[in-house]
């Protein structure tokens, strides 16, 4: 009996459905580094690189794109490192403002998502298995 492919939807889907706790968890571990010095950039990374690992074991080697999977990590580690900014326990930031403070974090995490595609991301799995 032959196994169905799945679909490029159905791939981003898993992707979506596999990243999204790192974002949880990870947005809740960066409101403990808000405004430290290097931990506040370091995070929000990890998170990055979390979700598009997750992302990429969910749909990578059954033929998914490595770009969409690091545009789904990055996404997840976006709104991450929004959420520890806005459950940071001496205030609320806001997620948007100021980017003075906002705008490294954001991008490291778009650059642990980018690490995985680059660096970390596995081979892809060769057909008929």
């Amino acid at each position: 009996m032959a196994r169905r492919q799945a679909g490029a939807l159905e791939l981003i889907v898993r992707a979506i459905a596999a990243s999204s706790p790192a974002a949880y968890l990870g947005g809740w571990i960066a409101t403990q580094w808000v405004n430290t010095h290097i931990f506040s950039l370091v995070v929000p990374a990890l998170v990055g690189l979390a979700a598009s690992w997750l992302a990429g074991l969910a749909s990578y080697r059954a033929g998914a794109p490595a770009v969409a999977l690091t545009v789904v990590g990055a996404a997840a580690g976006l709104l991450g490192t929004a959420l520890g900014f806005r459950l940071y326990p001496n205030g609320p930031h806001d997620p948007l403002r100021p980017w003075s403070l906002v705008g490294a974090p954001y991008l490291c995490a778009i650059g642990g998502a980018v690490l995985w595609a680059v660096v970390l991301r596995p081979p892809r799995r060769s057909g008929g298995g």
